[in-house]
């Protein structure tokens, strides 16, 4: 590791950079350049006068501007400040740097390619990221790595690398045609270990753009590198391999075939286990069980679950979130590439998540045994985080989906486990249920899901859910204060239509609007302004869910709360007005009931 570069030290170096000796200047700015792996690094050297050096001999001798434009590129890296101030500077800006791309000197080309880069990945040339110079940056790279020199042609896969996170530049390399020359570097005799990590990584960001791109990766037989990557001594070269699996993964095509055939979920079990690993393998894992996977057998018999409940465990133990550091070398992108960006804990529950979706009884024990007093304490909103709270009550919504047995397996494991007054499980997990709808829309719809699985397959729950009248309120505060109503609204018609008793009734054919608007149910929900989030701008119009036909169902819902709600306006009004005969307005109007094939223009109006 090199040292941190003290002040003194920093101009001693900048002197001999500085100097007349050539080589001796040269060797000052490479050791510069190597020692500026953090922020705090880049800001000693900014202060100790840096970018005075770069600019007097940025067009010196070829030797020298080589070692500059080394410098500057690591002065900038994963830097925005820096990065604005050489992009304001004119000898260092976009024109002064693009011709340096052309030149006949590869290290030139290479070092002005990754100033370039670094520019773009900070954001600071969106406005003039044209296809025209991504391509010449694309061009220029790809030739690099056709050079000899073993340092030149590594630092080039790094470029490749940082090029090809850019969505831009993904479809101009398949254009190229060049991927097969990544996988004949990646797999030589001569490849280092830092080639094939940078190549892995590129090729798992080729594989996060499209089926089509997943299927050319795999005819290339990009999985047979990927599967003697994760038996690597490099861990970032087994991290990579993880990476690029990931991405394969998201086909369906692509792991019901090649992936299946490599037997690779005994080896990921493996990983998960490393310390150094287990971040890029648990995130794999995640797009490996799912529910058309045949590889989900193999983890589960290779004791993929009890892994993921261990790695769940020690972040519970821990109880505190890992904090990365903010100044290392390679910034966010480095991390994000190093690892999932989210922590092996969110990966566990994730991967479990998706594990018990349509799984067997069999399987859902055992993930239940595994997890025993844990699956509780998972929606404590003051210890995780918005992602992870988000998971885990999918993970617990995934397990009630199908069955009844299901759900009543779920609340059984969660009363016996739940902590504090056993006689009031019910009344502390809908509390924590409650504080997750309080926290984000995003975890309020994903905690009405869940209630609406309890409520359509317990009627115990059902009944738990409509007494509770602090969840009621916490459903009815984040659809008036959410932005995403329509979404929410959605959500809620779903529950209702299971807290009102409707999922096993013939309310879709035959609907007795009086029973219903005269039950001591809908009075509850009036009571806690739920009918009457069905009325106002019709948020309804959202974009659906296409794998469920919600329309119909959100129809008959908002009918009967709009009713119930003018039901109860009448009755506040009941001073001022003669009392109506119940249904009377029902017999002039008809049931206020929408169905689907008798819309006319009239009934749009009066809807």
């Amino acid at each position: 590791r090199p040292p941190s570069p003290s002040s003194s030290y920093v101009s001693t170096l900048l002197c001999f950079a500085d100097g007349s000796e050539e080589d001796l200047a040269c060797s000052a700015l490479t050791v510069l350049a190597r020692v500026s792996r953090r922020k705090e690094h880049q800001r000693v050297l900014a202060r100790g006068g840096a970018w005075e050096v770069v600019l007097r001999h940025l067009h010196g001798s070829h030797k020298r501007r080589e070692g500059t434009l080394e410098l500057l590129a690591a002065l900038t890296r994963d830097n925005e400040e820096e990065t604005r101030r050489m992009l304001r500077t004119e000898e260092t800006s976009l024109p002064a740097l693009l011709p340096l791309v052309l030149h006949e000197r590869p290290f030139t080309r290479l070092f002005a390619c990754v100033c370039i880069i670094q520019a773009v990945r900070e954001g600071e040339e969106e406005r003039r990221r044209e296809p025209t110079q991504l391509s010449l940056l694309l061009h220029t790279t790809l030739s690099l790595l056709r050079e000899p020199h073993k340092l030149l042609r590594e630092r080039a896969t790094e470029i490749v690398r940082d090029l090809l996170e850019l969505k831009d530049v993904r479809s101009l390399f398949l254009l190229s045609g060049m991927t097969p020359l990544l996988l004949t570097l990646a797999c030589g005799e001569s490849a280092t270990v830092k080639e094939k990590e940078n190549i892995l990584m590129a090729l798992g960001a080729l594989a996060s753009t499209s089926e089509a791109t997943r299927c050319e990766l795999a005819s290339c037989e990009v999985v047979g590198l990927i599967a003697s990557s994760l038996s690597s001594s490099s861990a970032g070269v087994r991290r990579a391999a993880c990476y690029c699996l990931q991405g394969m993964a998201r086909s369906v095509k692509t792991v019901r075939t090649v992936i299946a055939d490599a037997k690779l979920g005994g080896k990921l079990c493996q990983l998960m286990k490393e310390e150094e690993v287990e971040e890029r393998a648990s995130a794999a894992v995640c797009n490996l069980v799912l529910v058309f996977s045949p590889v989900r057998v193999e983890i589960v018999r290779h004791g993929g679950i009890a892994i993921l409940v261990a790695l769940l465990r020690r972040e519970q133990a821990e109880d505190k979130k890992e904090s990365q550091p903010e100044s290392s070398w390679e910034g966010a992108a480095e991390q994000r590439r190093q690892g999932g960006g989210g922590g092996a804990a969110l990966n566990a529950v994730w991967g479990l998540r998706n594990l018990v979706y349509m799984s067997e009884e069999e399987t859902k024990v055992k993930v239940l045994e595994q997890l025993g007093d844990l699956l509780p304490s998972l929606l404590c909103t003051k210890t995780h985080s918005e992602l992870f709270l988000q998971q885990a009550l999918g993970l617990m919504r995934n397990f009630a989906h199908a069955r009844k047995e299901d759900a009543a397996l779920l609340l059984e494991h969660v009363s016996r486990n739940f902590t504090g007054n056993q006689d009031k499980w019910q009344e502390n997990f809908l509390a924590a249920v409650a504080s997750c709808i309080a926290s984000s829309t995003l975890l309020a719809y994903e905690a009405m899901l869940l209630l609406n699985n309890l409520a359509a397959h317990t009627v115990e729950m059902r009944g738990a859910i409509l007494d509770a009248s602090f969840l009621l309120q916490a459903i009815n505060a984040a659809l008036l204060k959410s932005s995403q109503e329509g979404r929410l609204r959605i959500a809620l018609a779903l529950l209702l239509f299971h807290l009102l008793g409707l999922g096993n009734s013939r309310i879709l054919r035959d609907f007795d609007a009086e029973i219903l608007l005269n039950s001591s149910v809908l009075d509850k929900l009036r009571r806690e302004g739920l009918a009457e989030r069905f009325r106002g701008s019709p948020s309804w119009r959202s974009p659906l869910p296409v794998h469920i036909r919600y329309e119909n169902l959100y129809f008959i819902v908002a009918n009967i709360l709009l009713h119930a709600h003018e039901e109860g306006l009448a009755a506040c009004s009941a001073v001022e007005e003669p009392e109506r005969e119940p249904g009377c307005e029902r017999e002039k109007e008809g049931d206020g009931l929408v169905r689907e094939g008798d819309r006319d223009m009239k009934e749009e109006e009066e809807r």
